[in-house]
């Protein structure tokens, strides 16, 4: 709002703009409230990137997209967050997928926590169980978190590990949600 001296008369040109202003700020906070994330315009790139500011609110949303035909190239284990926060810690509270196409034999992803120096691959698990990718295609699953996840700390990964045979995956999708605890 304008500064004003107090008991000032606004023109109603004025107070149409400042009304209009405040309309388009509440819809805009509406729209975005519960995600987590800051308003931000889009950039053009099909990633929201995630900035440090944005590693102090609440809730994280993290996706990686495989956009290739095949997943031979793609679908191997790999990282995919890293908590850059000294004062932020996290913990997984729910993963889904999605994809276009049905992987092979026992084709699977688990959501694994790592700290240190562990290796892609040797940390824990956070699901109950691996999340299978050999059903009905275009079908979004969510995964079962374990009942006690591991803490993200500064420095602490998350990697996707995929088992089973990958081969015929395609336009594969995962989504994270990580809750800030403690402060």
């Amino acid at each position: 709002m304008p500064n004003r001296i107090p008991n000032q008369t606004l023109g109603a040109d004025e107070v149409i703009k400042i009304v209009q202003q405040q309309i388009q700020n509440q819809q805009k906070q509406a729209q975005f409230s519960g995600f987590g994330l800051p308003i931000h315009q889009h950039n053009g790139v099909d990633m929201i990137p995630i900035f440090f500011n944005d590693i102090k609110k609440s809730t994280i949303f993290i996706s990686d997209t495989q956009n290739q035909l095949a997943a031979s190239s793609y679908a191997v284990s790999h990282t995919i967050f890293v908590n850059p926060s000294p004062s932020s810690n996290y913990i997984l509270s729910s993963v889904s997928v999605v994809f276009g196409t049905a992987g092979g034999t026992s084709c699977a992803v688990q959501v694994e926590v790592a700290t240190g120096t562990t290796s892609i691959g040797s940390g824990t698990a956070q699901l109950l169980s691996p999340i299978g990718l050999t059903g009905s295609a275009n079908t979004p699953i969510a995964g079962s978190v374990i009942k006690v996840p591991n803490v993200i700390t500064q420095g602490s990964r998350i990697n996707i590990i995929f088992s089973g045979t990958v081969t015929g995956l395609a336009a594969f999708c995962i989504s994270l949600v990580l809750t800030k605890i403690g402060k």
